[in-house]
């Protein structure tokens, strides 16, 4: 398709989305410069993939490993306390 200019639509059409990319780009950017303005810092971590075929067979284990401990039972005592907003 030509268009009234005389470039073809898809040559239009990869500018169009390279200039959306810079744009997100420099959009992200701007925000992180403010963010960093502001004292913060960006962090990134790694977390587990609820989704990942092995998750919950590895989930189940590691509970297995500390399930009824002392240390699972002290754990459960203080997040109980600290859910109970009564007190």
């Amino acid at each position: 398709m030509r268009l009234p200019w005389g470039k073809q639509a898809s040559a239009l059409r990869v500018t169009v989305m390279r200039y959306a990319h810079h744009s997100d780009e420099t959009r992200i950017q701007r925000f992180r410069a403010r963010r960093k303005a502001q004292g913060m810092k960006e962090l990134r971590i790694w977390v587990p993939d609820t989704k990942h075929l092995g998750f919950a067979k590895e989930m189940g284990n590691q509970l297995a490993l500390i399930e009824g401990t002392a240390e699972d039972r002290d754990t459960m005592a203080f997040i109980e306390h600290a859910a109970d907003w009564r007190d």
